[in-house]
């Protein structure tokens, strides 16, 4: 014998259960949603498009030049980056400093 067919929830059932949920959502203490928080983005990592680009230990040109990055290098971006210059380092040789933006192209993290 085949039992009663179960009826699907209806639209006002499911409206209740989504405000009931987002409720208590709103109900959580600061330190519980906190935990429950987005982890922080990955590095940027762009390749390097021009061969010699001088790394620079500060965001100058004047400041001494650390090594080169060639064509293809993958950059790493660090902390410190300015509006001009990326802070960071070159994934192939691990030599870490400034080189300007305009050497950088294809950006992803």
């Amino acid at each position: 014998m085949i039992g009663p067919a179960r009826e699907r929830p209806g639209r006002a059932r499911m409206t209740a259960v989504a405000v009931a949920v987002f409720t208590a959502a709103l109900a959580l203490p600061a330190s519980a949603t906190a935990a429950v928080s987005a982890p922080s983005s990955a590095a940027l990592v762009c390749f390097v498009s021009g061969d010699g680009v001088r790394i620079h230990s500060q965001p100058n040109t004047s400041s001494t030049v650390l090594g080169l990055a060639y064509s293809g290098d993958n950059w790493v971006e660090l902390a410190g980056s300015t509006s001009t210059y990326a802070h960071g380092t070159d994934a192939r040789t691990g030599v870490s400093g400034f080189i300007t933006w305009s050497y950088l192209r294809n950006c992803y993290e």
